[in-house]
This record gives C-alpha cells, structure tokens and sequence, in this order.
C-alpha cells in the first residue's frame, strides 16, 4: 500500500516540476515578444488595461443568448433522431414543436438586428 502512495507522490511532484518549468519558460519568452497587439482587447467589449471596468456592452449579452438558444436545440436533437422510432409519432411531434419554439427565437432575434455586427 505505501509503495502505491510512494508512486503516487513521485508522479504528483514530476508533474508539479514540469508545471513550474513550463510557467517559467514561458514566462521568459512572453516578456520578449509583447507588442500593441498581444495587450490590445480581445472579445471583452472594453480595454482590460483600464483602471476602472465599465459595464459589457449589450451585444456580448445578445450573443451569448443566441448561442445557449443554437446550444440547446442542437443538444437536443441529436439524441432526438437517433431515437425516432422508438419515441413513437408523439414524440417526433413533440421535438418539432420544441424545436420550432427555439426556431421563432432565433428568427426574433434575427429580424431585431441582435446577429448583426456592428
């Protein structure tokens, strides 16, 4: 038993000194490749260098609500085919209304602009 715990410990230290080479080596090469680019924002909506946050802007909101609306619906028609038959007619009519209601979503957010990218 302890020769079990023994080689546990060994892998758990070899993986904490690999873990803190790696920070290390990237740490050295990071600081000599830093330009406008790499410390510009990235898909947060705001500069992250400032000194005070301001709120997301309302898009990030819309497109994240669009993306869980995609998510589900196709999360849930996959295992929906796959069992066509055995759910029997009530269950195909079942999916497709669900997936129509997810569908008048999507097609709301459409027609109130909440895809387009300004």
């Amino acid at each position: 038993m302890n020769r079990e715990y023994g080689i546990l410990m060994v892998v758990l230290v070899m993986s904490m000194l690999v873990s803190m080479l790696v920070m290390e080596i990237w740490e050295r090469i990071s600081e000599e490749k830093k330009d406008r680019e790499k410390e510009s924002a990235y898909e947060c909506g705001f500069n992250p260098f400032m000194e005070e946050k301001s709120g997301y802007e309302m898009r990030y909101y819309k497109l994240g609500i669009m993306y869980i609306i995609m998510d589900v619906e196709i999360s849930y028609m996959y295992p929906w085919s796959i069992g066509m038959v055995e759910i029997g007619k009530e269950g195909v009519v079942g999916g497709i209304i669900f997936m129509l209601m997810l569908t008048i979503g999507y097609v709301y957010e459409w027609k109130k602009g909440g895809i387009e990218w300004e």
